[in-house]
């Protein structure tokens, strides 16, 4: 179990990913509304310790 093998195994699940979303592309606005949130969630733990900083 090297570092490719890793890689490759990474590459297998993004195209599993990628063809359930073809086949049901509702899945797509799940996603976009997670990256929503999980963006807001890293602003607010990383907001307040760059404010500290200044």
């Amino acid at each position: 179990m090297g570092f490719f093998a890793t890689i490759g195994r990474g590459w297998q699940m993004s195209k599993l990913s990628l063809s359930v979303i073809r086949k049901d592309p509702e899945l797509i606005v799940y996603m976009m509304i997670s990256a929503v949130f999980a963006l807001a969630c890293m602003i607010g733990i990383g907001l307040p310790q760059y404010m500290e900083m200044s």
